[in-house]
């Protein structure tokens, strides 16, 4: 009996072993998932003339409503705020040893002469709060950019623009294009995004809306020429609302026909979703598309993804890429328990074949540096942890250029905020998702990160960077733009937008600390700021006369203490 009692209590013991042994391998190994459905378009669609849209009236102005906070989808508002006043007392945050080589942009480049990074080309003011109610907070972002036009969205107003800053239509409400009424439902046509089709020569323009019955709709139009007609679909998602939704597109040169429009949100029943829209659907008919959601790593469910805008003609990149970052401040425990580390990629394939198929890798722990949530920003010598960052989302758009992927995400640099980037490289095999009758699903095999860099990592509430982006050209020179400020005793900078170059040659970003494009000293009491920044290239293809050139829109402080934007192109193959 002894022996049979000693050879269970063993037996019980190599069981717990083992089950503790799965359990660590599962923590440290998590794997990525999600489910499939089918989405419904709304078929034809409906065409709207932008100058026969109506001057906003002043009852339009007044009912302007703020659009929803971004609180973390992984926590209750009181743990959110929870841990945001505690971001402000961390004294390390990520990449602690660049506090060795901070930076501060001049706010006039002819005033520091080691400045490497070109000036822009052009800069012009652009559209503001007040375009739709002065009410609006914050801007959101959204930037395109072809041979002849400028395009910006904001909340809630669409800007046209020639390449020189010329207005050349607009502001209009931005429900407007969508041939929906000014400020419709709860939050009016808010979060919007923007991109341009060099494939198609369209320029696309997406934004969320939720009905005052509670039933939310992702918006699309697309305009050849964005001052004449715009071509738009409204897609309804169910009860619910579509927060924080992301855009990107793919172009796939051996088959157009199966070109994507893809449109990712944060869905209010707790999960992420991706709607694989079709090109000639967005630009025509819209019917059925393929929708992957509840996108998870290791069963916890994740938020936030970037589907990438692959921009360049020349790319051709076999699948939509899609990529999102850990946003749970170290509450997963899959590398320890007060930071994150590591980007998840998808990759989309077979969707307009009705052959959906998805894959996804994590890059895993000690693949990035640590990070977590930033605290929020100061505002010169007028407040202190008084402008909003946000939670560790890749936050603006992502491009796909020449094999890479250029994710930003704000991260603690020790009491606020830094823009913490990499340039991550994706691989995929020939079929591996076994697509037939000729189709390719080929799946990821590999995610590497090239090169991690980080824009005032251990400043602290010294100098502070957060909502970034970056565009890249062909060549894969980029520009980051993206807000900088400090506090009143360290530079004494209110929240503007600057840019910073860097040549795909030069080994360690950043050149040199970049160029502000607009930056005002002045009070500002609203504390809502971003949500994202937008950046937007200008590829001129074939044409040998046009320099590529990158462009990006952010926010400043107007003297009025409402938020203003701006708009700059650069040429970041002028560097060194």
């Amino acid at each position: 009996m002894k022996r049979l009692l000693c050879m269970l209590g063993l037996l019980l013991l190599a069981m717990l072993v083992l089950i503790f042994t799965a359990q660590t391998v599962l923590a440290s190994n998590p794997q990525p998932s999600a489910q499939q459905a089918i989405g419904q378009g709304d078929g034809p669609g409906r065409d709207v003339v932008l100058g026969d849209l109506p001057d906003l009236s002043p009852t339009d102005l007044a009912g302007a409503k703020e659009v929803p906070f971004p609180r973390n989808p992984h926590m209750t508002d009181a743990q959110y705020q929870a841990a945001k006043a505690a971001a402000s007392r961390d004294t390390v945050g990520a990449r602690p040893q660049d506090a060795a080589n901070l930076m501060v942009p001049p706010i006039d480049p002819a005033s520091d002469v080691t400045t490497s990074t070109p000036g822009a080309f052009v800069d012009f003011f652009a559209q503001s709060q007040g375009c739709n109610g002065v009410p609006w907070k914050p801007s959101d972002m959204g930037l395109a950019v072809s041979s002849t036009f400028i395009v910006q969205v904001v909340n809630e107003c669409l800007a046209v623009f020639n390449k020189t800053g010329g207005l050349l239509a607009g502001p209009k409400d931005l429900c407007g294009i969508f041939g929906l009424p000014a400020n419709l439902g709860t939050h009016g046509c808010f979060d919007p995004r923007a991109l341009y089709d060099a494939q198609a020569n369209k320029f696309v323009v997406m934004a969320s809306l939720q009905t005052s019955a509670g039933n939310a709709f992702i918006l699309t139009a697309s305009a050849v020429n964005p001052t004449l007609t715009w071509h738009s679909h409204v897609i309804a998602r169910g009860a619910g609302l579509a927060d924080y939704p992301t855009l990107g597109q793919t172009a796939f040169l051996n088959n157009p026909t199966n070109s994507l429009i893809t449109v990712c949100d944060n869905f209010s029943a707790g999960f992420a979703e991706c709607l694989l829209l079709p090109k000639r659907g967005v630009y025509g008919t819209l019917g059925s598309f393929p929708v992957i959601s509840h996108f998870s790593l290791g069963g916890l469910l994740l938020d936030t993804l970037q589907p990438a805008n692959s921009y360049e003609l020349s790319d051709n990149p076999r699948a939509q890429y899609a990529i999102n970052s850990l946003n749970f401040n170290g509450g997963d425990g899959f590398c320890g328990a007060s930071s994150d580390q590591g980007v998840v990629v998808w990759a989309f394939s077979g969707g307009t074949a009705s052959q959906p198929h998805f894959s996804g890798k994590w890059t895993g722990c000690g693949s990035t540096s640590t990070y977590r949530f930033p605290g929020n920003a100061d505002n010169a010598g007028f407040c202190s942890a008084c402008i909003e960052t946000i939670d560790n989302r890749i936050n603006s758009m992502v491009f796909y250029s020449q094999g890479v992927l250029f994710p930003t995400l704000d991260a603690n640099n020790g009491g606020t905020s830094a823009v913490l980037g990499w340039r991550v490289h994706p691989y995929l095999d020939d079929n591996g998702l076994g697509c037939t009758s000729g189709v390719l699903c080929p799946a990821l095999t590999a995610v590497t990160i090239e090169k991690e860099f980080c824009y005032d990592c251990g400043g602290g509430h010294r100098l502070e960077g957060y909502f970034g982006d970056i565009a890249p050209n062909p060549e894969n020179d980029w520009t980051l733009f993206a807000t900088f400020s400090s506090r009143g005793d360290f530079f004494n900078r209110s929240p503007g937008q600057f840019y910073a170059s860097n040549r795909v040659s030069w080994l360690t970003p950043f050149h040199d600390a970049g160029i502000f494009s607009c930056q005002n000293n002045a009070a500002y009491t609203q504390f809502r700021w971003g949500d994202y920044a937008a950046a937007a290239p200008d590829d001129p293809g074939s044409n040998p006369s046009k320099i590529a050139a990158t462009w990006g829109s952010g926010m400043y402080v107007q003297p009025s203490g409402n938020w203003g934007t701006c708009i700059a192109g650069v040429h970041p193959q002028d560097g060194p």
